[in-house]
């Protein structure tokens, strides 16, 4: 049985972690945002998002396509098209 987390549930996830990792309010955060230019994220930052991300999500992001998630919509696409392919049929 497949039981898929909704692009929701997926952002909300997404949201709190980007908001604990850099300190921000949850608030000003949206599918829109760019991690880097729009909430201020450093390169540390970005290593520990990802590895939230990985944790949260139980997937590995590779480094490669990493570099693309550059908006929060960005991670929330990635997040959703990997929890898909992993799911049981």
């Amino acid at each position: 049985m497949k039981v898929l987390l909704s692009k929701n549930e997926i952002f909300a996830k997404v949201k709190k972690l980007i908001a604990e990792v850099l300190n921000i309010n949850e608030e000003i955060i949206t599918e829109n945002s760019r991690i880097i230019a729009d909430l201020g994220a450093e390169s540390l930052d970005i290593v520990t998002l990802l590895m939230e991300f990985e944790d949260a999500f139980n997937m590995k992001i590779p480094d490669d396509e990493a570099e693309e998630l550059l908006t929060v919509a960005d991670v929330i696409d990635y997040i959703l098209v990997k929890v898909e392919d992993k799911a049981p049929a």
